[in-house]
């Protein structure tokens, strides 16, 4: 019996053998549309396209000899895009009036247009893509603009994106996504600048007209002539301003309203009332009595029957507490315009607490 001979060929010998190039004839638009391409001459237009009046392209031609290149020099010649530090992608997410960020939801991310291609970034597109994909932007995550700063020139290519997944000691990465904030976020834009517990007062005229067209039934004794002279004297207190806010931007169509949601933006004005509040009713107030039944009706509103419960009980106290002092109180120190307000106030409260009967 012979011998068992063993033969070991190299698994790599065959790698160097070069593929023919493979001709590419057509445009994109014939091989799209799967036909003939009829070409004069070189410099002119095929026939389809002539006929089709659109831009005769070898694009598929281009990417295709593009990627060959790049496998015949291997991967020494990877090709990178280079993003100087003086302009990081960040800087277009800064509001233009006060340099605040701009929120956007967690599913978008900021578009970064490339600009024309250019022959060797064919590659990094997919050789299935269609023609007529090329020029259109690529969404890119959103980089901070600290990252921007500390990292230098960042470079992005083809196969970063696969050494990334497959090593997990890497320190630094290249894009990261920005932190989401939470829901009770209290956002600068709402507020004044100079008055931090302040709504916005250019929107403040909407939310007054807004809350007297849908509450003004519910609540008589606050007016719109009132309201608008407190807001030109500023003489409006900032717990009233939010209460008056937090009704009024649920029906708001200002554009920050509604890129941030109305029901957001009304739970944050109500939250801020809640908590300049807690402070007012140590001594209370004619207006503290007024808020307190506005938050009464912002649960109603919302839904929550518990807190219109709470807050109905402090109205009846306040108001049980103001018929029963001896004057002294500040609940009675009333002006003359506001004595005429006192029908008006029991009335709604009586109407409060029909809605705690019937509910």
């Amino acid at each position: 019996m012979d011998p068992l001979q063993i033969i070991i060929e190299s698994p790599n010998a065959a790698q160097s053998q070069k593929k023919r190039p493979r001709l590419v004839t057509s445009c994109d638009n014939c091989r799209l549309k799967k036909i003939k391409c009829q070409q004069p001459s070189p410099e002119t237009q095929c026939d389809a396209c002539t006929l089709a009046k659109i831009p005769c392209r070898f694009r598929d031609r281009e990417r295709y000899f593009a990627e060959r290149s790049r496998s015949i020099a291997g991967p020494s010649a990877t090709t990178s895009f280079a993003r100087p530090t003086n302009r990081p992608v960040a800087q277009d997410h800064f509001a233009a009036g006060d340099g605040s960020p701009i929120e956007y939801p967690s599913s978008q991310h900021a578009q970064v247009p490339y600009g024309h291609p250019q022959p060797h970034s064919h590659s990094q597109r997919s050789s299935h893509s269609p023609p007529g994909t090329y020029d259109t932007p690529r969404p890119q995550p959103y980089v901070s603009p600290e990252h921007a700063k500390s990292s230098g020139t960042q470079r992005y290519s083809p196969t970063d994106e696969h050494a990334h997944h497959r090593s997990s000691s890497s320190t630094s990465q290249p894009y990261e996504r920005a932190p989401s904030q939470p829901s009770h976020y209290r956002l600068p834009q709402l507020f004044e600048p100079t008055q931090p517990q302040f709504p916005q007062r250019n929107w403040m005229p909407q939310f007054i007209q807004l809350f007297i067209t849908h509450m003004g039934g519910q609540c008589p004794f606050l007016t719109y002539e009132d309201l608008c002279d407190r807001l030109r004297r500023q003489t409006m207190t900032s717990l009233m301003a939010n209460c008056i806010a937090a009704l009024g931007a649920r029906a708001s169509d200002i554009p920050e309203v509604v890129a941030r949601g109305p029901q957001l933006v009304a739970e944050i004005y109500y939250e801020n009332a809640k908590e300049l509040l807690a402070g007012s009713l140590n001594q209370p107030t004619l207006d503290t009595l007024h808020c307190v039944m506005l938050l009464a009706w912002s649960e109603y509103k919302g839904g929550h029957i518990h807190g219109f419960r709470q807050y109905s009980d402090v109205c009846n106290f306040l108001t049980w507490f103001a018929d029963s002092s001896d004057g002294s109180h500040s609940l009675l120190c009333e002006l003359p315009w506001q004595l005429d307000c006192r029908n008006s106030r029991s009335s709604s409260v009586h109407t409060i607490r029909t809605k705690i009967g019937s509910g």
